[in-house]
């Protein structure tokens, strides 16, 4: 291996360059051996390595919508958790002069 205090600055921006690279390469390399490692272990078995392997189809994780934080002063059912784009009923009211905290939901369902 280089004495890295000894390489120029060219030199070592080459080398940060190739080492992902080599790393990638050798990772393949190493996954491959392994693969075929755990086949002949599974063949001797009497498996085949993607009957070990198979996994479940992946099951969509269940998006749980967030707590109210936001009620609309003009339609009370519109409600909104504080999360991900904000509701034209949110913007109106601020573009009109309204404050975030105006709309905000207090523990008993009311506005603050």
């Amino acid at each position: 291996m280089p004495d890295l205090e000894e390489l120029s600055t060219v030199e070592l921006k080459k080398l940060v360059k190739e080492v992902p690279r080599l790393i990638e390469a050798r990772r393949s390399e190493e996954r491959e051996k392994l693969r075929v490692e755990l086949e002949q272990i599974a063949n001797e078995r009497g498996f085949k390595l993607r009957e070990l392997v198979a996994t479940a189809p992946k099951q969509r994780r269940q998006r749980v919508a967030g707590q109210a934080k936001y009620r609309s002063k003009v339609d009370p059912s519109k409600t909104w958790a504080g999360i991900g784009r904000r509701p034209a009923w949110v913007s109106d009211h601020l573009d009109s002069g309204g404050a975030l905290e105006d709309l905000e939901i207090r523990g008993s369902g009311s506005y603050r």
